[in-house]
């Protein structure tokens, strides 16, 4: 029995939208309806009301009756269906009739303070969290730790920690030391391959494009100026955070694994039995990179080292993308010793 409730409780919830859905369209075909009804030209203002009344309030009750207050979302969603609801009163209300939806205009300050606040006290929240974080865990991580559950949408957490980890990379981790832990062995992967090089040389050159169209556009708009330029930096930003991640997140390796970083790009727990063959050298050839099941750890250079695993892990990448893996290129600084680690605690 206790095995088939949660199939229960998805075909529950699964009805209760469904329910929501069939009562919403009726609601529209009415509003429609009276929209285009003789009646509604000779007392446009107080149908216009009613209809607004209808679809701005009554839907989002409804949504809170049958979906929120049952569980089947949380409390928080109910901002995005009054703001679905105002957006489908103003596709159905003639546009001269657009004056009955004026106290939206009212309401955007409070709601954008709301998010706001409601984001400052998630963030607040996972920072506690992540203060409590296991300190074996990277900065990564960590903060996926903290923003996991932190938000009602799991995507937004995993956006907001992604950048959240750029930004600490580029502001904040000049003076660290490369993570490793406990590991028996690390293997850098940024010293040998001139990846440091490429990414130094298109920051410098997104600095000078930076320049170079903020003088340009400047002359033209000051406002526009500005805001390209505040892109740009933003840009430089990650691209520096994304150069600190490969420096201090190395290929660690682990009486029992291997876990396999291309800075925060992606990261891989081998397991030591799932490893069926280690191929190194300038000899490796790589398959294409959009071969299915193949993964080109470090990024933008070739790999001179190739894991054949046994059995599909999961990589898991840059703003919660995950991949099933069962061919891993890298590109370390010293491939011979890694293979020959891997050998020997095999």
């Amino acid at each position: 029995m206790p095995a088939t409730l949660p199939a229960s409780d998805s075909a529950r919830r699964h009805a209760a939208f469904v329910n929501l859905a069939v009562i919403t369209a009726v609601i529209y075909a009415v509003e429609l309806f009276v929209v285009r009804s003789s009646r509604f030209a000779l007392h446009p203002q107080l149908l216009s009301g009613a209809v607004v009344l209808d679809l701005t309030v009554g839907i989002p009750t409804l949504y809170w009756v049958m979906i929120v207050r049952p569980g089947h979302a949380r409390a928080s969603t109910i901002l995005a269906a009054f703001l679905v609801s105002v957006l489908g009163a103003r596709l159905v209300l003639p546009v001269t009739q657009h004056q009955f939806l004026a106290y939206e205009r009212l309401l955007a300050v409070p709601v954008e303070l709301g998010i706001i606040a409601y984001v400052i006290v998630k963030v607040r929240c996972a920072g506690q969290a992540l203060r409590g974080a296991p300190a074996t865990l990277d900065v990564p991580e960590r903060i996926d730790a903290a923003l996991h559950d932190a938000f009602p949408n799991p995507i937004v957490g995993r956006l907001l920690a992604t950048e959240l980890t750029l930004g600490w990379y580029a502001l904040a981790s000049w003076r660290r030391a490369p993570h490793v832990g406990d590991a028996t062995a690390w293997f850098s992967y940024h010293r040998k391959n001139g990846l440091i090089a490429l990414l130094a040389a298109l920051i410098g050159a997104t600095a000078v494009e930076l320049l170079v169209v903020h003088l340009l556009v400047h002359a033209y708009s000051a406002r526009a100026g500005w805001a390209l330029s505040a892109v740009s930096g933003i840009g430089i930003v990650w691209l520096l955070g994304f150069v600190r991640a490969l420096v201090l997140r190395p290929v660690l390796l682990y009486p029992d694994r291997l876990i396999v970083r291309g800075g925060i790009q992606w990261t891989a727990d081998v397991p030591r039995a799932a490893i069926e063959s280690v191929e190194h050298g300038w000899t490796v050839r790589a398959p294409g990179k959009r071969t299915p099941g193949y993964l080109r750890a470090t990024p933008l250079v070739q790999p001179n080292l190739m894991l054949r695993l046994r059995t599909p892990v999961e990589a898991r990448g840059m703003y919660g993308r995950r991949r099933a893996v069962h061919l891993i290129g890298l590109s370390v600084d010293d491939p011979a010793a890694l293979a020959e680690a891997l050998r020997r605690e095999g």
